[in-house]
This record gives structure tokens, sequence and C-alpha cells, in this order.
């Protein structure tokens, strides 16, 4: 009688592999300040704080209210409250979520067009490179 059946997937070997690869290589360069500092919230607070801030900015966009690149005067304190794990796990899931939801609903009320003239981006593309010679 068998005592065991041994399967070889070459590919899913190699998958293993790689990816074991990808996660020694983070680990050995990611910042371990950052590190130490997530470890114990359940939550990358950067990568958060930055989901936030797009979330922000892509309504905006929807709503037709510009392109806000300086966050000072809009959310700057809230984002680094995020940053700096002020808010619990599940209280920043539950208003993420609900940012999200407001950012769908302004972009299915949006102005903004479907698709993008090509041209005319190409067009302002080419208006802005040559001037900037």
């Amino acid at each position: 009688k068998p005592i065991c059946h041994i399967v070889y997937k070459e590919s899913g070997y190699t998958k293993h592999c790689i990816d074991y690869k990808n996660y020694k290589d983070w680990e050995k360069h990611r910042n371990p300040a950052r590190y130490e500092s997530n470890l114990n919230k359940n939550y990358d607070s950067k990568n958060v704080m930055h989901s936030f801030r797009l979330i922000a900015m892509c309504t905006e966009l929807a709503k037709g209210e510009g392109f806000n690149c300086n966050r000072r005067h809009i959310d700057r304190d809230f984002l680094l409250d995020i940053r700096n794990h002020k808010y619990e796990y599940d209280y920043i899931i539950n208003l993420l979520d609900e940012k999200k939801r407001l950012m769908d609903e302004a972009i299915a009320s949006s102005t903004l067009p479907k698709t993008v003239d090509v041209d005319n981006v190409n067009e302002l593309l080419l208006k802005i490179r040559t001037q900037w010679k």
C-alpha cells in the first residue's frame, strides 16, 4: 500500500519561489521604522492615508472642484492623523468604504465626459512641451 502521493507542479513551485524571493527582497529593503509602526495596528498607515487622499481628489474632480494637490486647507491634518495611526482599523475601513461610496456617487453624477479626446490631449501636450523649451 502506498503511504503517500506526491505531485510535482513545476509552475506552482516556480511561482512559490518567485513569491518567496520577492518577499525576502521586500523584507531586506523595507523601512524598519514604518514596519515597526504598522506591526500592531493591522494596517499600513501610509497606504491607507494615500487611499483616502486619492479618493478625496477623485471626488473633487468628479464634482468639478479641480485638482487640489495641496491638501493643507482641505484634509491634511486628517491624513496625517491616519498616517500616525490615530484611528483603529475597523473605524478607518468603515470610513474608507463610506468615502468610496460618495466617490462612486460623484462619478455617476459627474458632467465629465466618459471618454478622453485623445487629439485634444496630444495637442495640449505638444503645446506645453514647445512652450517649455
